[in-house]
C-alpha cells in the first residue's frame, strides 16, 4: 500500500488502520445508526461506527452543514472544505471535496494553483476569497481569525447566518480531518480491484 501525501483531485481510497465494524456483527445501537444512514456506508463510516452515539451526532451535523436548502451555495461549502482540509493536510478529504467542487464550477485552475502552492486566490471573486481567507484563519492552529475577517465577509455580501454556517463548516471539517488522519490513510485505488 502506497500512502498518498500530495494534494490532488484524483479519486483516492481511504484505508483504515483499525478494523471497521462488520455490519453483520453490529450491536443494536450500531444497527440503529446503520439503518438511519442517508449516505454511502464506507470504511470511514464503519470505523467511526465503533462509537455509534458520536457517529449519529456527526451525521446530523454533516447533513445540516453540507446539505441545507438555504445558506452558502454548495460550491462555497465545497471550496471551504478543500481549503480547510488542505491546511490540515487531510489528503483524502481534499480529494473528495475537490471533485465535488469541480462538479459545480470550473475550478481546475484554482485547484492546480492551490495544490502547487501558488497564490490561488487570484482566480476567485472577492466573496469566495473572503470566505476562504476566514476559513483558513479560523482553521489555523492557533486560530488567526479576527474581526477584520468578519468585516471582509460583510463587505463581500456574506450574511450573518451564512457566516455562522461557514464557522460550522470549518469546525466540522477540522474535526473530520483530525479523525480521519490518525484512523487511516489515503491511497490510490488498486488497479486490479478496479479492472484497470
Amino acid at each position: 500500500m502506497v500512502i498518498v501525501n500530495e494534494l490532488t483531485a484524483d479519486a483516492l481510497v481511504w484505508v483504515p488502520w483499525l478494523v471497521p465494524v462488520d455490519p453483520n456483527r453490529a450491536t443494536e445501537p450500531q444497527k440503529a445508526v446503520l439503518a438511519a444512514a442517508t449516505s454511502a456506508i464506507n470504511p470511514f463510516f464503519l470505523t467511526l461506527l465503533h462509537d455509534p452515539e458520536s457517529l449519529a451526532a456527526r451525521g446530523l451535523l454533516y447533513r445540516s452543514v453540507m446539505a441545507p436548502e438555504t445558506g452558502l451555495p454548495p460550491a462555497d461549502r465545497e471550496v471551504v472544505a478543500v481549503n480547510v482540509s488542505a491546511l490540515n493536510r487531510c489528503i483524502y478529504c481534499v480529494s473528495v471535496h475537490s471533485r465535488a467542487y469541480l462538479e459545480l464550477v470550473d475550478g481546475a485552475r484554482y485547484l492546480n494553483d492551490l495544490f502547487s502552492g501558488r497564490d490561488a486566490g487570484v482566480h476567485l471573486e472577492e466573496r469566495q476569497a473572503a470566505l476562504i481567507a476566514f476559513a483558513q484563519n479560523m482553521a489555523a492552529v492557533p486560530p488567526k481569525a479576527t474581526v477584520e475577517d468578519i468585516k471582509r465577509l460583510k463587505q463581500a455580501g456574506v450574511s450573518d447566518a451564512d457566516t455562522i454556517l461557514l464557522i460550522h463548516t470549518v469546525a466540522m471539517f477540522s474535526n473530520a480531518n483530525r479523525l480521519m488522519q490518525p484512523l487511516g490513510a489515503a491511497t490510490r485505488p488498486d488497479p486490479a480491484a478496479t479492472g484497470a
